[in-house]
């Protein structure tokens, strides 16, 4: 439920949820219809199938109880890097870094200078950048006072990748704190190392952070390999026409020729191509059943 989605609004939902399935193998002998039908509001609907099909994996393969290493954990559906070193963390107090939005903008500011993976692409494409990024990103870990960081294991002085980010997100969490850890980092990126206006004058690492230091701070227009990236208002992508198909189906089902006037009348949706292939990938997903050209929750 947290993936993309704020604490506040994910609280009244999870209490709603567990109410109603307490336990994995409650959620496993559920209805789908009924799984998809509790989360709306959340969106990212195809969450909740993954969600479903998870418990049951865990129930008819596992015998119940969830895998304790990421190469496990991964093996579930929907569960990727981020979900799997979550668990790790957070249900199970291990070591590891967890990388989402805020704590990834705030590593790659301290110790690649940079505000995103795109911006540390580009560097990666040129093997100086990739060798002093390296270089100097290790030289900082036993910078922080409060973390124990060595240099990752398997770290090669020649060689840098994203998977190297991750080895250093695993290298600064102090032994013994990755629950506390992970949490803090994460209310630091949300709350200080913020993404549009960061409150660096505030900030306890602003002294070893090299994104402050090269005054990166002072400008922070969205660009794309030098261009400036043009924003598409949330109304007109595929993301929010997907929703409001699934939102129309969890009410009643309709022929898809009535869904397709709906929502071209109400929300917009004029083209019949891209309508088609929003219904086909729904249903390549899971999310919606259609037959007979009738359209419905699975």
């Amino acid at each position: 439920m947290l993936q993309q989605t704020q604490v506040e609004r994910v609280i009244p939902y999870y209490q709603r949820w567990i109410k109603r399935w307490p336990t994995v193998r409650h959620l496993a002998r559920a209805h789908l219809a009924s799984v998809i039908k509790a989360w709306a509001g959340l969106g990212y609907n195809r969450r909740a199938v993954y969600f479903h099909k998870a418990a049951i994996t865990v129930v008819s393969e596992l015998g119940g109880e969830f895998p304790r290493s990421e190469e496990e954990l991964v093996k579930l559906p929907g569960v990727g890097r981020y979900t799997a070193r979550a668990i790790l963390a957070f249900a199970f107090g291990k070591d590891v870094g967890v990388l989402e939005t805020n704590t990834k903008r705030v590593l790659l500011r301290i110790f690649f200078r940079t505000n995103s993976f795109g911006e540390l692409k580009m560097l990666l494409g040129k093997e100086a950048s990739a060798h002093s990024l390296w270089s100097v990103s290790v030289s900082r870990m036993n910078s922080i006072p409060f973390s124990t960081a060595t240099a990752p294991k398997g770290y090669k002085e020649n060689t840098f990748s994203e998977k190297n980010v991750l080895q250093l997100a695993d290298a600064v969490v102090p032994e013994g704190k990755g629950d506390h850890w992970n949490q803090a980092l994460m209310d630091f990126g949300a709350m200080v190392c913020t993404a549009k206006r960061p409150k660096c004058g505030e900030c306890p690492l602003r002294k070893i952070c090299r994104w402050y230091a090269s005054g990166r701070k002072q400008g922070m227009a969205q660009w794309s390999n030098g261009q400036i990236v043009r924003r598409v208002r949330f109304e007109e992508t595929d993301r929010h026409f997907r929703g409001r198909i699934v939102d129309i189906l969890r009410h009643s089902s309709l022929p898809i020729n009535k869904l397709k006037k709906y929502m071209d009348g109400e929300h917009g949706l004029s083209n019949r191509e891209r309508f088609e292939r929003l219904v086909s990938d729904l249903e390549a997903e899971g999310l919606i059943s259609v037959r007979n050209s009738f359209a419905s929750l699975p």
